[in-house]
């Protein structure tokens, strides 16, 4: 994995410390903390006719019964198969047989449906502060990163009202 550019810095008490000036898109620490389930939640919640558990039905059965690769898929997989192929647990869920995709190929990921199932029984919490965030915490920190159970928890969407201006 990729390390962030870092420089060294003496601050006048003496003290030093290391600042980052680069983080490569690569590196874990390129990664925030997902915000879509727990904005999709907030949305439905404030303005929606369902749940979570209605609305990730299409995608559950896409991920279980497998969904078809579209060409514009294909054609962006296969001009970054090099970094998809070194990225971790990237191989076992995009790239059946170790290479891109093609167009009209199907991919199954029953885990993804699994996950997914997950959060529509469980809500936002199930993907923040349950397995699914330890299991993420467990792989980013697996590769140097330092997301915590509690960054999970933690995360929150903040909703603002509508500008009328720019609709």
């Amino acid at each position: 994995m990729a390390r962030a550019a870092r420089r060294w810095r003496r601050h006048p008490n003496g003290i030093s410390s290391t600042i980052c000036v680069s983080i490569p898109l690569t590196s874990a620490h390129a990664v925030s903390i997902p915000g879509a389930i727990d904005a999709w939640a907030t949305i439905l919640q404030d303005h929606g006719k369902f749940g979570l558990d209605t609305l990730l039905q299409p995608a559950i059965k896409a991920a279980e019964q497998g969904y078809v690769v579209a060409p514009r898929i294909a054609f962006d997989w296969n001009l970054q198969f090099e970094k998809l192929k070194k990225g971790t647990n990237t191989e076992r869920y995009l790239l059946p047989h170790g290479k891109p995709a093609v167009a009209g190929d199907v991919i199954h990921q029953p885990e993804l449906g699994q996950t997914l199932r997950a959060i529509a029984k469980g809500g936002r919490d199930a993907f923040y502060t349950g397995a699914i965030a330890a299991d993420m915490v467990e792989t980013l920190r697996g590769i140097g990163g330092l997301h915590t159970l509690e960054d999970f928890a933690a995360h929150g969407t903040e909703t603002t009202g509508a500008d009328r201006h720019h609709l």
